[in-house]
């Protein structure tokens, strides 16, 4: 099914800009280090489809 228009994407949580999508590819702009939890060197990754519901997750520690 890959991404499609609609899809969101979350850094630690916080909402990033998405630019540009195709079925393989989201190109987003990652909010600050700030608003997406300062300190932190590793950060979660959530692609939400906001038609279905669901959810992809990359967790990186």
């Amino acid at each position: 099914m890959g991404f499609r228009l609609g899809n969101e994407v979350l850094v630690n949580g916080v909402p990033a800009k998405v630019t540009s999508w195709t079925a393989t590819k989201i190109v987003a702009v990652a909010p600050t280090q700030s608003a997406a939890q300062a300190g932190a060197v590793a950060v979660d990754v959530e692609v939400l489809d906001t038609t279905t519901g669901a959810a992809a997750i990359s967790l990186e520690r």
